[in-house]
């Protein structure tokens, strides 16, 4: 199954928590933790976007009333990739 965080991401983060819960929570390590979190709440916010984005599109393209197979085949696939953290190769028309 693929997930909106890629397993390096949650690990990160788990990291930084775990030094914490484990070391003194000092100021560093705090600020490592909640620098993590804010990194991550960007590609988060990025990959909301995308996918919203890409709602919308596929559901015009599959209501127009001049329905392109292709057209949706491609907005499916640029889906796809959010989910997998590639980037789109082709945005369709």
């Amino acid at each position: 199954a693929r997930f909106i965080m890629a397993e390096w991401e949650t690990e990160a983060i788990l990291k930084s928590a775990h030094d914490c819960h484990e070391g003194e929570c000092t100021i560093d390590e705090v600020s490592e933790l909640i620098y993590e979190l804010e990194e991550q709440k960007k590609v988060l916010n990025d990959r909301l976007d995308a996918i919203m984005n890409m709602v919308s599109k596929l559901q015009k393209a599959n209501t127009d009333q001049k329905r392109n197979t292709d057209d949706v085949r491609a907005y499916v696939k640029d889906l796809l990739r959010v989910f997998s953290h590639e980037h789109p190769i082709v945005m369709p028309a």
